[in-house]
């Protein structure tokens, strides 16, 4: 059987919806490591590649995220997850023509600038389970789970508003500490940022902070018990990282059944 034609592209309004002020900032403006630059301006209406619409603004849970690369990092391969790589299964199909339909009649707002135009809406919510939409390594949990608990990214990396590498692991150290030898010895890179007893001898200084002192959330037993939870996750070496089995039963997570199981043993 013939695969159906594709359906022509929608033609959406670009006058009668709101104009934001563009002095101020709105929706991932306000994330602190955000630099326009690193992502391609998608408009809505936009065609790619004659296969796929942009037809709403995303926000969690339904996206289609541009990302520009422009550095590659040889020394450390880190996947980048974030709540934003989670998406909620939408479980009914008429959630996506309803979105389409609103875009259709009612134009969400606005802010329109020089060279790219900012999107404002929340999109509807659906009751499917969240979803991982990306192949990602045991640190890469390890650093959402630290935005999602303390609502700020663990690392930001930059120098002047630009990703930096020595930046990023002068920060890796004040946090994880310095790496083991074994690890300096998988890339000659390393030789630039540590000397052959494993001394820090970047240009950037290693950062005054831990775990301990930048959490903010989490009082008695349960800080310590977050900040082992993490640094199970955030050691250099990737064969030491538990597996996820492993890891759903960290003490941390567990709190919830031993204070039940401790609840029912006092019962009897």
């Amino acid at each position: 059987m013939a695969a159906s034609p594709p359906s022509p592209p929608r033609k959406f309004p670009t006058s009668g919806c709101v104009v934001l002020d563009a002095t101020e900032k709105i929706e991932e403006e306000n994330v602190p490591s955000y630099v326009a630059e690193d992502y391609y301006p998608a408009y809505i209406g936009e065609v790619s590649r004659s296969r796929y619409q942009v037809v709403t603004k995303e926000h969690r849970y339904l996206t289609l995220k541009v990302l520009v690369r422009t550095k590659e990092h040889n020394l450390v391969d880190l996947h980048n997850i974030s709540p934003s790589n989670v998406l909620q299964k939408i479980e009914d199909d008429l959630v996506i023509s309803q979105i389409e339909k609103g875009e259709l009649e009612r134009p969400i707002a606005r802010k329109v600038l020089r060279d790219r135009t900012i999107y404002i809406r929340p999109m509807p919510l659906s009751t499917g389970p969240p979803v991982l939409c990306d192949l990602v390594d045991i640190w890469a949990i390890g650093v959402m789970t630290w935005v999602l608990l303390e609502g700020g990214h663990l690392f930001f990396a930059r120098k002047n508003r630009i990703l930096d590498d020595e930046q990023h692991l002068a920060e890796m150290v004040s946090l994880s500490g310095p790496p083991p030898p074994e690890f300096l010895k998988r890339s000659g890179t390393c030789s630039q940022y540590w000397d052959s007893q494993g001394n820090w001898q970047g240009s950037v200084p290693i950062p005054d902070q831990s775990f301990e002192i930048r959490e903010q959330w989490l009082r008695g037993e349960d800080r310590p018990l977050f900040v082992r939870f993490l640094r199970r996750m955030l050691c250099w070496m990737p064969e030491e990282r538990p597996a996820a089995e492993e890891l759903a039963l960290d003490a941390f997570l567990m709190q919830p059944q031993a204070t039940a199981s401790s609840g029912t043993s006092t019962e009897s």
